[in-house]
């Protein structure tokens, strides 16, 4: 148990907390209709917007996914792009769900070389049909972040779904 929680970069005690104690009903859809998203080829989940405890949220997700044997991590993104982990696991891009509860919370404007490698993460993942659920602060700031290409990628909303949180 160590292990996977671990390589999947929570604390042991999510893999066995009811996934309801933490999340909202709308996150609780996703997690259940995960395989069918997948294969209607929904490629994410974006908490959009000020939302509390986001971190916790994907935590429990990260949780619930495992028990139900689906390869899912939480990192931070610049640990996602630079595909640094432990020595023993894949990349964690490699995951099936990927969860990056820092995508996009405020400040200035990212160096280019981590706007190209962030883009290619979620371009890459979209390709080989694997999930990602980002949390940004606000679209407008994304956009002013990271520029139009990833903006546009992630304003499909038939393709990433928006989730709305009651905090």
């Amino acid at each position: 148990v160590a292990m996977y929680a671990r390589l999947a970069g929570i604390r042991p005690d999510w893999l066995w907390q009811p996934l309801s104690a933490h999340v909202g009903p709308n996150e609780i859809k996703w997690v259940k209709s995960y395989r069918m998203l997948r294969d209607r080829g929904v490629r994410g989940l974006l908490y959009v917007g000020v939302v509390n405890g986001v971190n916790d949220r994907m935590q429990a997700m990260v949780g619930a996914l495992i028990r139900n044997f689906i390869d899912a991590r939480i990192r931070p993104t610049s640990q996602a792009i630079t595909r640094i982990g432990p020595i023993e696991e894949s990349p964690p891009a490699a995951c099936s769900v990927l969860f990056l509860p820092d995508l996009c919370t405020g400040g200035g404007a990212q160096p280019d070389w981590f706007v190209r490698e962030t883009t290619s993460l979620f371009m890459e993942r979209a390709a080989a049909g694997k999930q990602t659920v980002a949390y940004v602060r606000s679209m407008k700031l994304l956009r002013a972040v990271y520029g139009d290409t990833l903006y546009e990628l992630l304003s499909e909303e038939q393709r990433y779904m928006p989730l709305v949180v009651e905090s």
